[in-house]
């Protein structure tokens, strides 16, 4: 496992960001005193604190804090952070269960049969579409099959009775 990130953008929760927004503005702590007290690179603090006062275009805290709280943040949804490249096994994986499984969507395959529970349905989506695979030379695309009953006699004879009896 790498070790953590102890600068640059990382994964904050909104209790964090709020608690660094409050101590910063509130009680006035530097970013250094932030970083000792909470644990939170000094960097990250700035960015949480300029993003903010950028987004609001002043310093006051229950605008900071409102901001803080309509913040997009896809971790908070459940959503899956990581990057899916071309032609990493995650990728093949994904567009293996899409093409195996021709009755599920893309979605609902990657979902019940791939340990990729947590994707967006926009990548699945994307990754499907627009990566490519190794062993395929076009992209996947949706085709659904038609399940028309083969046409003989009979079920045509059948077919002219109910119509008969619809219209008596």
């Amino acid at each position: 496992m790498p070790p953590p990130k102890q600068h640059g953008s990382v994964d904050i929760s909104r209790t964090q960001r709020a608690a660094v927004i409050t101590l910063h503005v509130v009680a006035g702590f530097t970013f250094d005193q932030i970083n000792r007290s909470l644990g939170i690179a000094k960097s990250t603090c700035i960015g949480i604190v300029r993003r903010a006062q950028d987004a609001t275009g002043n310093s006051d805290i229950i605008k900071l804090l409102d901001y803080c709280n309509k913040e997009n943040n896809r971790k908070v949804a459940g959503r899956d952070l990581t990057q899916y490249a071309p032609f990493l096994s995650a990728s093949i994986l994904i567009q293996d269960a899409a093409k195996w499984f021709p009755r599920e969507t893309w979605s609902e395959a990657v979902r019940n049969h791939t340990p990729f529970a947590s994707i967006s349905r926009r990548t699945i989506d994307k990754i499907c579409r627009q990566h490519p695979y190794l062993y395929r030379d076009r992209h996947l695309t949706r085709v659904n099959e038609v399940h028309k009953p083969p046409l003989s006699n009979e079920l045509r004879e059948l077919r002219v009775d109910y119509a008969r009896w619809c219209l008596f």
